[in-house]
């Protein structure tokens, strides 16, 4: 042998003896007859020395019978049996007894095979051995029979004692290894339903570490050997890993364990299913021999029949824990529901009807909800004879009749409401039920109906629309003021009805708002047009709050809904009124900033040394008529915030019509002119004589012509015509300007209102002029008009102002004269504002002293005793009201004028400053002569 194999070939040291050619006669006939046995024959001398072997020996071991030398049998031993065998040779020889032995030799083809040699001597007649005639017998397939049967054999009494299936499948591979090579190792490997996958279960002849490193296997057609294997449920047979091209990934792997060569054999139920594969490793690298095919086929098989017992096993004590499972809960369930429950048999009376029936088995909760006790084994009308006859009646039909029934019903006698369901069961006769004490809920019931009974009844007694909807969004109820309201019913608004009352462009928004609502099941609300019954569109607020059940489950809606459309228009209204409250704002900064510019620069030319006389004035008049226009705007606004107070008051005076007409004209001529426009009056009665407030009548006169001059195009026409009409002062103002379009005719007289669109043409105003004309001619009693046949097509103003039916006489008034010049204290704390009125004081011819607290003007006026002071209010400190009465309290002061010079002009400021003592009440920026006159007063 050379390592672990035998050697093959001819040679002296490797040859074997053939058997003698010559000699006595006994060796000339065995060697005639020896070829002819069909096991190996041999002969050795008396000494044990081997002389010759037949041709079998040859076919069997791969060695020349002709070769010389009486050794080399020991070549073909198996290194493990080869001592036992020298030393029982040895014995045979000594003692003469004949040999009989087991052991292994090589054969040919690299395998080793199982032999049994038996020996005995030849003697003369003194005894004396001559020769050793041997006989040596290939046993393998008894030896492989006999393993093969204890190994099934062992394995299936494993199985059978319940021991684990990976000892079981142990066994088995041990007896695979047995069938081919004691120096073999198997494993066993098993698929995984879950994943797939083989894994290790049981192996023999191989180290721990296989476990590990292959404890779980890929089945598919690019997998090593037992994968390959489990996925074509066919045998693989690899002679050689290192040069199979699947084992590539797990070569390195297989040679740490010595693998050299694998069998893979699939592990298949009767029913074709792989449940796993068989690995042979063999410790040489070739093919499983023809006899060893067969025994590994029924290795696997038997692996096989154990898994599947295992599984029936497993599946079986599983069944039955389920089983138990099921039996434990369901008598867990039967001790613990809430239900009632009770097995019952029906008694029959003669004619076969029911009479009775007899409690055969009840749970706990049966006596909680009848009253019963003790009742298993006893009849139902023995316990309670008065019990209702519809009980057996109905239990009677379902037991005989073999129908299952779920119904509700009351026992007067019991006192209570069931919910049963009763189902018949075997033996026929019999039946079971299942029953809940419904009494709470039927109570409940009546008193939802009872409720609702009421919420109805105050629901149609309510002004607002009151609706419920299901989980749904259906509706299922509307009260009377709804019905009323929208002149539909509730079988008209179900399903999606309701949204056909709903404005087209509201639709959309309030359905999806409605939906959100039902979807997260939470509050709704939203505002949107429906149709009245009257056919008319009107607003609705709706809300709704979402109702649940007693579990807390959502069931719907509860809402309201409300008619807004007054106050949606309020809301419209007040918004509008921001736009242009803004707008004026807006505007008013626009109108403030634009003089500010001239007056600015006009100031800056003053301050120039150089300036010739004539730009000084001409820079003066600038600021002299900025100034003016700003005036003007705060008393629009004044005016107008008067007249809408109610504190605005006429001054009526006699005066006449042409006065009026013409004071309006040159007030409006310089705009008019700078159009380019022509201006034709038509005012047949110049004289008429009129009792009116002189300054607001040029002032409304005023507004419309300037009106017209700002809205008609460069080298347009207006028109004013004036007289009186049925007693009545007419005046209207036209023009062929841009007119305006039918929707804004409304409009025009509102606060802050100007043409859309047509803002470059206001030339600088406030859109409150129109608002005032209107107020200052309803203070006189009468009224204001305006028409237009459309954009481009001019407009026309008509006032009207009743005259009385006695037209008053124009008297002619003294003429002003001048007077003398006068101490004069000003007191202001805006020190620009002091000293340039001191500046225009000390023009005028007056003397004048300057201070800008109320602390220093008590020390001035005691000192400067002034004939007039002009006190702004808002003093720091001590205000304009407190000096007032602190002046009229000293000697100095009772007899002096006080002049209020202020900001504030409203009614209410001018009561506070003469209740301060004040004479007179002036708004600042003070017209000159407004200011002389009151100096003079």
């Amino acid at each position: 042998m050379q390592d672990g194999k035998h050697a093959r070939g001819a040679g002296a040291d490797a040859g074997a003896t053939p058997l003698p050619r010559a000699g006595d006669r006994g060796a000339a006939d065995y060697h005639d007859a020896a070829d002819l046995y069909p096991q190996v024959s041999w002969l050795a001398a008396p000494d044990g020395t081997v002389q010759g072997f037949n041709r079998q020996w040859l076919e069997m071991t791969g060695f020349s019978a002709d070769a010389p030398g009486g050794d080399s049998w020991r070549a073909a031993q198996h290194p493990a049996d080869l001592p036992g065998l020298e030393r029982a040779w040895r014995q045979a020889i000594t003692s003469g007894e004949p040999l009989d032995l087991e052991h292994r030799i090589g054969t040919g083809d690299g395998r080793w095979r199982w032999m049994r040699t038996r020996a005995r001597p030849q003697r003369d007649p003194g005894g004396r051995i001559l020769r050793w005639y041997g006989v040596t017998e290939d046993i393998e397939p008894q030896r492989r029979a006999r393993a093969l049967l204890a190994g099934q054999k062992e394995a299936l009494e494993l199985a059978a004692s319940g021991a684990a299936l990976a000892r079981v499948l142990e066994r088995l591979a041990r007896a695979a290894c047995e069938q081919i090579d004691e120096d073999a190792g198997a494993a066993i490997l098993l698929r995984d339903p879950a994943d797939g996958l083989l894994h290790f279960a049981a192996s023999w002849g191989l180290d721990a570490a296989y476990a590990i490193d292959f404890a779980q296997a890929a089945v598919g057609p690019d997998e090593p050997s037992c994968g390959l294997s489990a996925y074509t449920g066919e045998p693989v047979f690899v002679a050689d890993i290192t040069q199979d091209p699947l084992w590539t990934p797990r070569r390195e792997q297989a040679a740490a364990h010595g693998i050299r060569a694998c069998w893979s054999k699939p592990i298949t139920t009767l029913a074709g299913e792989v449940v796993g594969t068989m690995a042979l490793y063999p410790p040489t690298t070739r093919l499983p021999g023809d006899d060893e095919l067969e025994p590994l086929r029924l290795l696997a098989r038997a692996a096989a029949v154990v898994i599947e017992r295992e599984r029936e096993a497993a599946e079986r004590a599983l069944t039955e824990r389920r089983l138990a499972e099921s039996e434990r809960r369901l008598r867990t369930v039967f001790t613990a529901i809430d239900e009632g429950y009770a097995l019952c048999e029906m008694v029959l009376d003669d004619e076969g009807r029911p009479l009775d029936y007899r409690f055969l088995e009840v749970n706990p909760r049966f006596e909680a909800m009848t009253g019963l006790h003790d009742a298993a084994g006893r009849r139902a009308y023995e316990m309670v004879p008065t019990l209702e006859p519809h009980w057996r009646e109905t239990y009677g039909r379902v037991a005989l009749g073999g129908e299952p029934l779920r119904f509700e019903n009351v026992s007067q006698v019991l006192g209570r409401w069931f919910e049963v369901f009763a189902t018949p069961v075997e033996p026929r006769g019999r039946f079971a039920l299942v029953f809940r004490d419904v009494s709470a809920r039927r109570r409940a019931e009546a008193a939802l109906l009872e409720s609702e009974r009421r919420f109805r009844t105050m629901a149609d007694g309510v002004e607002a629309m009151i609706w419920v909807t299901d989980a749904g969004g259906g509706v299922e109820f509307i009260n009377r003021a709804y019905v009323q309201f929208f002149g539909l019913d509730a079988k008209r608004l179900s399903g999606p009805g309701w949204q056909q009352i709903l404005h087209p462009e509201d639709m959309a928004a309030y359905v999806a708002a409605f939906m959100a609502a039902l979807q997260a099941r939470g509050p709704f609300h939203a505002r949107a047009r429906a149709r009245h019954a009257s056919g008319v569109w009107r607003w609705l607020d709706s809300s709704a709050t979402p109702r649940l059940d007693e579990q807390g489950r959502f069931i719907g809606h509860v809402g309201v809904s409300y008619d807004i459309t007054e106050l949606a228009a309020t809301q419209l209204a007040l918004r509008e009124a921001d736009r242009r409250k803004d707008r004026f704002i807006a505007t008013l900064s626009h109108e403030l900033r634009n003089p500010l510019a001239p007056i600015r620069n006009a100031a800056e030319l003053l301050a120039a040394p150089a300036l010739p006389p004539e730009r000084r004035n001409w820079a003066a008049e600038v600021i002299k008529r900025q100034v003016g226009h700003v005036a003007a705007l705060l008393d629009d606004l004044l005016d107008l915030s008067r007249i809408n107070a109610g504190k605005l008051v006429l001054k009526r005076s006699l005066t006449t019509l042409g006065a009026v007409v013409e004071a309006a004209v040159e007030a409006a001529r310089p705009l008019v002119d700078d159009g380019g426009h022509e201006l034709r009056l038509q005012v047949p009665q110049p004289d008429t004589a009129l009792s009116v407030d002189v300054i607001r009548l040029v002032q409304v006169l005023t507004n419309l012509l300037t009106n017209a001059a700002k809205y008609t195009d460069r080298g347009g026409r207006i028109e004013l015509d004036a007289g009186v009409v049925d007693q009545q002062l007419v005046i209207a103002v036209r023009d062929d300007g841009i007119g305006l379009e039918a929707e804004a005719l409304g409009s025009v007289f509102g606060m802050f209102a100007q043409v859309q669109g047509e803002r470059d043409r206001a030339q600088g105003g406030l859109g409150i002029g129109l608002a005032l004309v209107k107020g200052l001619v309803e203070l006189h009693g009468g009224s204001v008009a305006v028409a237009s046949e459309g954009r481009g097509r001019g407009s026309e103003f008509l006032v009207c102002i009743p005259l009385p039916a006695v037209a008053p006489a124009v008297a002619a008034g003294p003429a002003a004269t001048p007077g003398a010049a006068l101490r004069v204290l000003v007191v202001d704390d805006h020190v620009d504002a002091a000293d340039t009125l001191a500046m225009l004081l000390r023009l005028a011819g007056h003397e004048v002293q300057v201070v800008h607290d109320a602390t220093a003007a008590l020390e001035a006026g005691a000192a400067f005793r002034p004939q007039v002071a002009l006190l702004d209010i808002g003093l720091p400190g001590i205000d304009g009201h407190e000096l007032a009465r602190r002046v009229r309290a000293q000697a100095w002061g009772r007899s002096m004028r006080l002049v209020a010079l202020t900001g504030w002009g409203q009614p209410g400021d001018r009561r506070r400053a003469a209740e301060a003592g004040f004479d007179e009440h002036l708004v600042k920026p003070v017209d000159p002569e407004r200011l002389d006159a009151a100096l003079r007063a």
